[in-house]
């Protein structure tokens, strides 16, 4: 269902005063590059932290998981940083911003796809070097681009957790993360508790729950792959990212050079 044109304003106005020096709870701020993870990591730190995350939906006034694609936050709230390969980024946000899914992006297909016209907008490979330079060059639709987003956290130093971590041993990751964020340790009791929230919150099952009774063109939880550029990238694909993104890519670890 979509949300009113009251709620969304209301929604927004509580989440800036919830963030900003005024507010009386200090927040746990999820912050990302759309498409990076950041919903999964608030959803299972939500769970485990028993801190509400109020998704789509208005925020309480207490403390809560306050997800978001924020560039800057006031010191007295904990922040986490999610990235992810920005190579997959870029496909997993062409099919945000150009296919209709089930988590209402109408207003951003109606906004990105007269940018583009293209006359096969399934023909991914062939349209994503013109969609990928659109978003470094002109920073549609936020007024930031991929590198600019993650090397602002990343110079910044605020804990930091790997999308493709999540993927190989999502336990360790997540542990790491609450150890350095919330200085807990863990004993057996916690860590059952948090092998239950990963496997309540494992991508596939959610998928398959998104995903039922949904006509949709795709689902929010698309493919949740890592590494799939590699079989979509073409040599003009790469050429734009390297020309735009190639450093960034090095700085967070995951390429040694330019020679990809």
């Amino acid at each position: 269902m979509k949300k009113s044109i009251t709620h969304r304003a209301t929604n927004k106005l509580l989440r800036q005063f919830l963030l900003s020096n005024n507010s009386l709870w200090p927040q746990v701020v999820v912050t990302e590059y759309p498409k990076s993870g950041g919903s999964w990591v608030a959803e299972m730190l939500s769970e485990f932290l028993d801190i509400p995350f109020p998704r789509n939906q208005l925020p309480y006034l207490s403390r809560n998981i306050i997800h978001g694609h924020f560039m800057s936050c006031v010191d007295r709230h904990q922040k986490i940083h999610v990235i992810r390969d920005g190579r997959d980024v870029m496909i997993s946000f062409y099919y945000h911003c150009l296919f209709v899914n089930d988590l209402f992006n109408e207003t951003l297909v109606n906004r990105m796809q007269p940018r583009y016209k293209f006359q096969d907008k399934e023909d991914v490979v062939n349209n994503l070097p013109i969609f990928m330079e659109d978003l470094f060059s002109n920073k549609v639709p936020f007024g930031f681009n991929w590198p600019e987003f993650v090397l602002n956290w990343h110079e910044i130093g605020i804990p930091t957790i790997k999308y493709e971590s999540l993927l190989t041993d999502c336990f360790s990751a997540m542990q790491a993360l609450i150890v350095e964020t919330h200085d807990s340790q863990f004993d057996q009791t916690q860590s059952e508790k948090l092998r239950e929230i990963i496997n309540k919150h494992d991508f596939t099952k959610q998928k398959q729950l998104i995903s039922r009774d949904n006509d949709t063109e795709v689902s929010f939880l698309r493919a949740g792959k890592a590494a799939q550029w590699k079989t979509i990238f073409n040599n003009e694909s790469k050429t734009v990212f390297k020309h735009f993104a190639g450093d960034a890519l090095i700085k967070l670890g995951y390429e040694a050079s330019h020679d990809w």
